[in-house]
């Protein structure tokens, strides 16, 4: 099969049956892998089972022919002495006895133990011709009974030598196929350990490459950019999502591109029209939809991030500076403490927030009063902002709204509004930069608290 055929296979799968794919496969692999070795263990432990039995048998068949070799000469002993028959037939079945014993050795021993069995035999063979002739003519044979008795046990420790040079050759051939194996083994483990590990990179590899693709898409969605096609490569349900994705971008893009053209088709007529709101000199509904229209724009502008090297407490003296006959009107003080590196922010956005801070604290804040900005450097990729006023602060049922620029509770009166649009706007471009802007829980006044990593 071709490699495109099982492209398309797979790409007919989804995401739980590759899964599960690649788990059987990787499963497989190990298993096959663990039954080989199992096999290449029985089969030594088989070999290692019969070299046991040999060495036993061998051991037993050379007991059993010093035993009855020990009998043969006993018995022949006894009949040269005492003259008694009974004697000689006790040595022809010692004998017999000891001839099985003999042809087992040789059958354990093969090969090497010819000439001794050879000489084993020739020696009985002579001690038996000695018993079988008369007393008178076995004293001039003394000499070659003597002989043939004294080499009957040498010839059984050259048999018993022969046999334990074969069990130490059958247990070095033993451990030389163990020790191959062993390797032989040890090589299989560690090529199915990486095979496995290459088969568990590649798949997780291909995918998550789609749940990649899914997070870009759906952070896009997010952020509000619609003009990013969605297209998911991979298993077929992940497809499948990514094209129910897609026609969601669609879906929101239409919106998006219709609440902008109504809202400036809105902004258009009003500033044209010479008997406007301002005829009605109805000031909080007009300051209302230009409130409207001023956060609709920022949440625009936030989506873009210009990141500059920004020295925060320079820009807040500037700032301070800049709006210094503001605050001598209302004998408000600004007190700016602390310092910070300089850190990659958005200038433009920055500025904003740090004045919508000072005017809103220094418009709610008492005659003589002090505003104080306070600036810690929170770690190495990080700073954070504290303004704190001595104003009437925020009412408790108010505070979990305080950045929420239309909440229904919303007074638009200058005199009682805590709230303004400019807060809102300021949340948007504190998070457009990865920040957190909150209120903190404050006795007296109002505690403002950002927080902002340097990722430039």
């Amino acid at each position: 099969m071709s490699n495109p055929n099982r492209i398309r296979i797979l790409s007919r799968c989804s995401f739980r049956q590759l899964l599960l794919m690649a788990f059987l496969l990787i499963a497989g692999l190990l298993v096959a892998t663990s039954v080989r070795a199992l096999f290449t263990l029985e089969g030594v432990a088989v070999h290692s089972r019969q070299a046991s039995r040999q060495a036993v048998g061998m051991t037993e068949h050379l007991q059993r022919l010093q035993e009855r070799t020990a009998a043969m000469e006993r018995s022949a002993r006894q009949f040269l002495v005492l003259d008694d028959p009974a004697f000689r037939v006790r040595y022809q079945e010692a004998a017999a006895q000891a001839q099985q014993a003999l042809d087992a050795v040789a059958a354990d021993v093969p090969g090497g133990s010819g000439d001794v069995v050879s000489a084993w035999e020739k020696n009985r063979d002579a001690l038996w011709q000695v018993l079988q002739q008369p007393a008178s003519q076995r004293s001039s044979a003394a000499a070659d009974v003597q002989q043939a008795l004294s080499q009957l046990p040498v010839l059984n420790q050259q048999l018993s030598d022969q046999s334990d040079a074969q069990i130490s050759a059958h247990n070095d051939l033993l451990l030389d196929e163990l020790e191959q194996q062993r390797a032989m083994l040890s090589w299989q483990v560690i090529g199915a350990i990486v095979l496995a590990v290459l088969l568990a990179c590649v798949f997780g590899l291909w995918l998550s490459m789609p749940l990649e693709q899914l997070e870009t898409a759906i952070n896009r969605l997010g952020g509000g950019r619609f003009d990013h096609p969605v297209a998911i490569q991979g298993p077929a349900d992940l497809r499948r999502l990514g094209q129910q994705l897609d026609w969601l971008r669609q879906r929101l893009a239409k919106v998006e591109a219709e609440k902008i053209r109504f809202i400036q088709n809105v902004s258009r007529r009003l500033k044209a029209s010479d008997t406007g709101l301002a005829a009605t000199q109805d000031a909080g509904l007009q300051r209302q939809i230009a409130d409207v229209l001023n956060y609709h724009e920022a949440v625009l502008e936030a989506r873009q991030v210009n990141r500059l090297p920004v020295d925060l407490g320079v820009l807040l003296n500037k700032i301070v500076d800049d709006y210094r006959d503001q605050c001598e009107a209302r004998e408000v003080r600004v007190e700016v403490s602390g310092a910070v590196r300089m850190m990659g922010l958005d200038l433009t956005k920055m500025e904003y927030v740090l004045s919508s801070l000072l005017l809103n604290a220094v418009r709610f804040s008492p005659q003589a009063g002090v505003v104080r900005f306070i600036l810690t450097q929170i770690d190495r990729r990080g700073l954070q902002l504290d303004c704190i006023d001595q104003g009437p602060g925020v009412a408790q049922e108010d505070a979990p709204y305080i950045f929420d620029p239309f909440h229904p509770t919303r007074q638009f009166e200058a005199d009682q509004s805590r709230a303004p649009v400019s807060l809102a706007i300021s949340r948007e471009y504190i998070e457009a930069q990865h920040g957190i802007i909150e209120l903190l829980p404050s006795e007296a006044g109002a505690h403002f608290r950002i927080t902002l990593p340097d990722e430039y």
